[in-house]
């Protein structure tokens, strides 16, 4: 009222009843007339402390995969039922988890519900969405007659932060695979930092080659007139076939010898794709046979 005055501390007094810019604590309000100054009341009031903002958020963060291309933020302090999270400073949720974010840098801010003018904030990256390997080269022994098995040596991409399998399951550091029997393999590479990036190709161990024929052959043996032999492989014999009657010191594509002394004789054959493949036979050339003796013819 106009024949009212106020004050707070009984001896300044104001017509207005405002009384701001008040630091915390309790404050004795005075009311009295104008008309009668010695007319006056009284009551205690108290400002309180000035409320502490939360502390900046530290939270725990999911990166984005080759699986789930995309991260999350999960603020693990402050937490409580007076507090609310932004990661855009204008939408407000009651949960502290924020998902389905693409890359790049977030700032999170905590605030209080009792008071929206505390809060704090930090700064959190969601990294990029991580490549897959290249899809494998390798390199492949095949199997062969000496040796019936195939090893695949997987030759791009290498390196300490790749991991290797033919079964999806069982996986190593080393990108080579042997002892292997015939048939396709899904070689898989992924990286160990994310093992959900991952690619993958089809190699294929070819089967054991067989092993020629044991050697067929016709044989011209000595005569009277001739001291020596010949003998001629007549099976197998084509263009992916040598010969050999040394013991495989020396091969040849013929598949004759001769002039050959009598004597016994193991001819090998083998494939010219694979010469681990091979098979033999023994042969032998005769003595030459003698020359009929004759008689002197007497006449009377």
């Amino acid at each position: 009222g106009a024949t009212l005055e106020y004050s707070i501390d009984g001896s300044t007094w104001q017509a207005s009843p405002i009384f701001s810019g008040l630091t915390p604590g309790p404050y004795t309000v005075i009311v009295r007339s104008t008309v009668d100054p010695t007319c006056e009341s009284s009551d205690v009031f108290t400002i309180n402390a000035v409320p502490d903002a939360p502390d900046a958020p530290i939270a725990t963060l999911t990166q984005p995969t080759c699986a789930v291309p995309s991260g999350t933020i999960e603020v693990t302090s402050p937490l409580g039922a007076t507090l609310e999270y932004s990661i855009d400073g204008s939408t407000w949720q009651a949960s502290p988890i924020f998902s389905g974010l693409t890359p790049g840098p977030y700032t999170v801010i905590v605030r209080s519900t009792v008071d929206p003018t505390c809060e704090s904030s930090d700064v959190f990256t969601i990294n990029a969405v991580p490549d897959a390997p290249d899809a494998p080269i390798a390199t492949l022994t095949q199997p062969t007659c000496a040796v019936p098995s195939g090893t695949i040596e997987v030759t791009s991409p290498l390196g300490a932060t790749l991991e290797y399998s033919i079964d999806g399951s069982t996986w190593q550091a080393s990108p080579i695979f042997s002892g292997l029997t015939p048939g396709p393999y899904t070689v898989i590479v992924r990286s160990t930092v994310d093992p959900t990036c991952e690619s993958s190709d089809v190699f294929t161990i070819n089967a054991v080659p067989d092993a020629p024929e044991t050697p067929v052959a016709t044989i011209i043996q000595p005569t009277c007139d001739e001291a020596t032999g010949t003998i001629t492989i007549t099976s197998p014999v084509g263009v992916t076939f040598e010969y050999s009657i040394d013991g495989g010191s020396n091969w040849q594509t013929s598949p004759v010898f001769g002039p050959l002394v009598s004597g016994p004789y193991t001819i090998s054959v083998r494939s010219t794709i694979d010469p681990t493949c091979q098979s033999s036979d023994d042969f032998v050339i005769d003595p030459q046979p003698p020359s009929p003796t004759t008689s002197p013819i007497w006449h009377d």
